[in-house]
This record gives C-alpha cells, structure tokens and sequence, in this order.
C-alpha cells in the first residue's frame, strides 16, 4: 500500500502542482498550434516576409552593439574610482540578477528550439496528453517519496522530545504552553481527495485567525537558563531548535516587520535579551560542531582550516540550524552600533566560518558587511573584520578569496584619496592588509594585480598623450600615488624569490612609477618625487633588481629654485609625508630647501648603497658623482656643497675599493653564479664606505622628522594642499608647472 499524503501536502499538491501541470500542457498545446501555423504560412509563400523583417531586426541588434561599443568609456579616460566601480566586487550583483532570470531563458530556448524544427511532424492531442499524465504520475511519486521523508524526520523528531518528556519534564511542561507548534505533529488521517478550492480557503482563513489569537511568549531569564542547559554541547536537537528559534527572535527584536515566529516572542527584560544573545554568540560554534560529532574548536588554525562540516554525515540536519545561526549574526551585526560588541560578533563570524562553505549568498553577504566594516569602522572592529576575511578567503572555496582580494583593494582605494595626520595610520593599516591577502595564493592574486597595475599604467598613458589639467589630477593625487606605494608593499613581500607568480610585475610597477614621477618636471612637485622614488629604492633592495632612479635626483637638483635667495621667514617647512605639491612661496623658505637636498642625497646614497656589492659599481657610480660635482660648483649654500661632496667622497671610495676586489678574481662577467657570490661576505657587514655613510644619513632623517614632529605647528595653507593635486588651490597650478618644465 503506497504511502498517505497528509492533509498538508494534499492542500499544496491542489494550489501549486495540479496548476503547474496545467500551465505546462496550455503551454504545450499553444506550441503545437504555432507551429501548424508556421508551416501553413510557408505553404502560402509568408516565409520570406518573415525572414526579411527577421533581418531588419538583426540590423536593428547589430547597429544597437555598435552604439553601445562605441558609447563605452577608454581605460585612459576612466578614474581609479571609475574602473573599480564597473568591474569589481558588484559585478557579482549583475550576476546573480542575471541568475534569476534563468527559468524564463530556458523557457524562451523550449520555445525557439520547437520553432525551429521545421521538418517534424505535429504530434497528436492524445500524446500529448500521455506524456502530460505520465508527468503528473512522476510529479505524484516524486510528492510522495518527500512526503514520507518528512514524516520519517517528523518521527525522530518527535522521538526525541518524548525523551526530553521523561529527562526534563518541566522544560517539556514550558514548551507545551508556550511553544505548542513545536510539539504538534500532523498525524490526522487522510481527507477525501475531493476537497474544493473554497474549503482549502477557508482552512487558509482559519490558519491566519489561529496566528492572530496566538498569544504571545515571554521569555524571560529563567527561561534563557534553561534553554542553553538544554542545548549545552549541541547534545540535543530540539535543544538547539528551541535556543535558534529564541535567538532569531532576540536579533529581530524591533524590527518594523515581525511575519515569523519572531513576532510572537517578547524578551521579559535587557538581562533576558543579554544572556541569551551572548551565550549563544559564544557557544553557537561549539553547539553546531556538537550535533556534528566533533570537538570544539580548538587554537590549531591547520585543523580549523580542514574541518569541513559538509563532508559530515550529520550536516542535511545541521544545515538549516548553522544558516539560522549565521543568518541571524549577521542581522544582529547590521543592527549594531557600539565598537566592542560589533567587533565580538565578528570574532564569533570568524570561529563558524567553516560553516558558510555551502551557503553561497550568505557568504557574500557576510564578505560585504565584513568590508564595511574594515574600511569605515574603529580600529578593533577594523581588525576583527580584517581577520575574518582572511579566514574566509583561507577556509572558503573559489571564488571566495578573488571576491575578498577585490573588495579590500576596493575599500583601501576608496579610503586612500585624501591624507592627513589623522588617516595616516588608517591608510597603512589598510595597505598591510592588502598586502596579507594578496599573499595568500600567489597564483590567484596575480591576474587582479596585473589589472590594477595595468589600469594606474593605463591612467599614466593617458595624461601622457592627453597633457590636459583633469589627466594630470587623475595621476597626481594622493588616491594614485597611495595605490602605487601598496602594490610596492605587495611585491616586496611576495616577490622576493624568482619563482614567485608576482615577479613578472616587478619591472612594469617601476615603469609606472619612473613615468609619474617624470610627469611634470617642476620644483614645486619635490614631495611627490621624493615619495616615488623612495618607493623605487625599497622595490630594488626587496626585489635585487636595478632600477634607474639617479638620474630622478639629479634633475630635482638642477632646479632653479634651488639655487635662489632664500626668504627670511620664519615659518616651519611642512611635512613632505603629508603633501604632494609645494605652494610658490614655500620653495623660498630655507628650511624646504633643507629637506629637499637632504632627502636627495639620503635617496642617493641608498640607491649607490643597494649596488655597491656589483662589479659594475664603479661604471654606476661615475654618472652621479660627476653630477654631484657640477652642483658643488653651481651652488653657493655651504651646507648643500658640503653635503654634496660627502657622497662625492665615499663614492669614490666605494669605486676604488671594488676595483681592488675586482682586480682580484678569477672569473668572468658571464660566470652569473660566481657574480652573485661576488663581495656577500662583506655585503653582510655593510664594509663598503657608501653603505657607512648611508645609515649616518637615515639616522639624521630620522632625527628630522622627529623634531618636525615635536614641534606643534598649524598650517592652515598646507591643508588644503595635502589633497595633492586633485585639490588644486586654482586652475593655474598645473600651467605653472608646465612652464617650469618647459623653462627646466
């Protein structure tokens, strides 16, 4: 005897499976009929009508492309801003609206595809009408196979509540009162098939009234108690359904629209909603690993990193109870506003994120709130959030680390565009965690780094050939430049070794970043050179590659306005980590002048210091330190000359000391194994003279800066330029510097 439909299932097969069949065999019927036109038409020579207007509206799609590609914005023409926006991390909201769509495009390929064969035969009424009957017998037994599913689930179910009836009879007593639906089962015999649609309506009207005059749960401290003893250690089922379901309403509490069992729950008391909301943030982990039938979580990061809770025998029961739990979180942390609870709900996100594997839209949810709040967040929430994207790009299957990889250099550049004292911090914390991620595949990470890296070339390329004020603001600001340093930060510490996937992108970064800093040739954009070519000096000595950055400095010296009177003012110099762009009367005040020849010689010597180990040092060497002697001659302030002939000196002691050590090997220029041995001993101990007055030269910087900032100074003009040149002070700045170069 085949298995009974329960009074439940009957009332969904009558409103929704019977009126499927039904929708399928009209649809199949107006099909058959469309066809037998079709080919009546061709019979009476219709046909070529048909395909010349099907070729005018392929004229119309193909001219509508066109429109389109050619409406569609350069690379060079679109803003970091602009070409993050339409090719990230939303992109994947296209997706999944597209995805929605689906059903109605394979109903559209049925229809198309039934058009199209022209050379079957109409079938008959009457089969289509067996094929339609055997789908409803399909349907039928597929019904009730899930039928007895569900009751043999029920049975369990309830078997373990009758056993919570003999183990704790007063929690039973409490869920009879307050919860009776959990102890209901639908156990009635069978109704008679032929039930009319007006009854299942009044049933439906009945149902709704029993909702309305349900009264109301109250929940208070004691219950919360006895709740979390019952689902201690996820040892009970019904425990963990019954604490899940007064959890879901305590992270609903108070919203504007209650339709679940959250709006019959009221919380007694803030302790009620404390207790229970805290026990299970912290105990909701072990609960669900409990009903799985493996330990707790534990500190060994390898073995959280391998549990996976899908592969569990245990894990079709488990499912809903662990996306309740993750669903409901993340409500609760959207909801929040205070800096230590949003950021222990993170932690706690960051211990189940084994349990997001299977739920992909919850993952995705729970990355974008995670990039909220590591890029506008305090800093204990930014780093809790920063850690559980970690976790989830390292626990999670693809696409999960391209999607996490993309949305934090998305958040770091939209917080990069503006620096102060303030953001400092921020920004280098945002960039180290670009950093971490990116290095978690390298194989992975590539593909995205060489299309941001491409697209700040592409930037370049076009204020290059464009020369216009908006292409020079689009290269020179703070948002470009903070960009660059960041990926000199991911390639110094992922690049290193040959066989890394990154290496190959070292030399186009110091293209990119050897072209900004020769943009506009012009005294008033020392800072920024002086920020780029440091990046360079730290990108050559993490990587061992050489990169031409002296003849960078030598230019900055050979400005005019190095060379004129000096104001006596008595006003500070500002702070060059803080600006981009000297105003005109600040390249007048001595002590700008000081920190631009210092500066130039403290890059200089740390780029002759990373290659004074070479055999080639002394052929290296020759260029600068004969620059360094024409700008001794030229220049009249003492301080600068002496400076100037202090590297001068140890250059040259560099270059005849590697002579001698040259002079004295046994082994070619092509022997690259014995090359590369060449000095390392006296590398490791930093002999040569160069690399002795290169770390005199850092330690006097440091000096400077410290003093720079001991010294408390408000300089309202240096706001506004902090902005780099995005924030022009007036739209002659960049004509200015265009005739300072041509002068140059």
């Amino acid at each position: 005897m085949g298995t009974k439909l329960g009074k439940r299932t009957k009332k969904f097969t009558k409103k929704h499976l019977d009126g499927e069949l039904r929708r399928r065999k009209v649809a199949k019927v107006k099909r058959n009929r469309a066809l037998g036109d079709a080919r009546k038409r061709r019979a009476r020579g219709d046909d070529d009508d048909s395909q010349d207007s099907g070729a005018e509206d392929e004229d119309e799609e193909v001219s509508g492309d066109d429109v389109e590609a050619d409406g569609k914005k350069r690379l060079e023409d679109m803003s970091i801003d602009e070409f993050l926006n339409q090719s990230d991390y939303d992109d994947e909201d296209d997706e999944e609206e597209e995805g929605d769509g689906d059903d109605e495009d394979d109903a559209s390929e049925e229809e198309g595809g039934s058009d199209s064969d022209e050379e079957d035969e109409e079938e008959p009424e009457s089969e289509s009408d067996e094929e339609d009957a055997s789908e409803s017998d399909e349907d039928v037994i597929k019904m009730n196979k899930e039928t007895a599913e569900l009751k043999k689930a029920a049975s369990s179910h309830k078997a373990e509540l009758e056993k919570l009836k003999e183990t704790d009879p007063e929690f039973y007593e409490f869920l009879k009162e307050e919860d009776e639906e959990l102890l209901d089962f639908d156990d009635e015999e069978e109704e008679e098939d032929d039930l009319s649609d007006d009854e299942d309506e009044e049933d439906d009207d009945d149902d709704a009234r029993k909702k309305k005059k349900k009264k109301t749960r109250t929940i208070t401290s004691e219950i919360v108690q006895k709740l979390c003893d019952n689902a201690e250690g996820g040892q009970s089922l019904g425990g963990a359904k019954a604490l899940l379901q007064a959890y879901r309403a305590a992270c609903h509490y108070g919203d504007d629209e209650n339709d679940g069992d959250e709006a019959s729950v009221r919380l007694a008391s803030s302790s009620a909603f404390h207790e229970l909301v805290q026990y299970t943030l912290s105990n909701g982990d072990d609960i669900l690993r409990g009903l799985l039938g493996v330990d707790a979580e534990t500190e060994n990061q390898d073995a959280t990193r391998g549990f996976k809770p899908h592969a569990n025998a245990r894990w079709k029961k488990v499912e809903p109870l662990a996306k309740s739990f993750i669903g409901n979180t993340l409500h609760l942390l959207g909801n929040l506003t205070d800096a230590e609870m949003t950021g222990m709900v993170l932690r706690r996100l960051n211990v189940s994120t084994p349990f997001m594997a299977t739920f992909e839209r919850l993952t995705k949810r729970v990355t974008r709130v995670a990039l909220h709040c590591f890029g506008s967040g305090e800093p204990s929430v930014r780093v809790q959030s920063i850690l559980l994207l970690r976790a989830m790009a390292v626990t999670l299957p693809p696409p999960a680390l391209e999607r996490i990889a993309k949305g934090v250099y998305r958040t770091f550049a939209s917080n990069a565009k503006f620096v102060n004292a303030d953001s400092v911090e921020h920004i280098a914390f945002m960039s180290t965690c670009v950093v971490e991620i990116f290095g978690l595949d390298h194989a992975q990470s590539y593909p995205l780094a060489f299309t941001y890296i491409r697209q700040l070339a592409s930037l370049l390329r076009g204020a290059l050939t464009a020369k216009s004020k908006e292409a020079f603001r689009n290269v020179y600001c703070w948002q470009y430049v903070n960009c660059l340093e960041c990926w000199e930060r991911v390639l110094s510490a992922h690049a290193k070794e040959e066989s890394s996937a990154l290496r190959p992108l070292v030399y186009p970064l110091a293209q990119v970043a050897l072209g900004a800093a020769r943009l506009l040739p012009s005294a008033r954009y020392a800072p920024l050179r002086l920020r780029l070519v440091t990046l360079l000096n730290r990108l050559g000595a993490s990587t061992g590659r050489f990169i031409p950055i002296a003849p960078l400095l030598m230019e900055l010296l050979t400005f005019s306005e190095l060379t004129k009177p000096p104001l006596s003012v008595k006003s500070h110099p500002p702070d060059f980590t803080l600006v981009l762009r000297l105003a005109k009367q600040d390249l007048r005040i001595p002590g700008v002048q000081d920190v631009i020849v210092e500066s130039t010689m403290e890059a200089l010597a740390e780029h002759l210091h990373q290659n004074a180990y070479s055999p080639a040092f002394p052929e290296l060497a020759h260029i600068p330190t004969r620059e360094l002697k024409k700008f001794t001659k030229t220049i009249t302030v003492t301080r600068f000359r002496k400076a100037a002939r202090a590297v001068i000196e140890a250059a040259e002691r560099t270059s005849d000391w590697v002579i001698r050590k040259r002079d004295a090997v046994d082994f070619a220029p092509k022997d690259l194994a014995k090359v590369e041995n060449f000095l390392r001993e006296e590398k490791a101990e930093n002999k040569a003279p160069i690399s002795r007055l290169t770390k005199t030269l850092h330690e006097k910087a440091a000096q400077r800066v410290a003093a720079q900032q001991a010294t408390e100074v408000t300089m309202t003009r240096n706001k506004k330029g902090s902005a780099g040149a995005s924030d022009s002070e007036d739209d002659e700045n960049v004509d200015d510097d265009d005739d300072d170069a041509i002068v140059l």
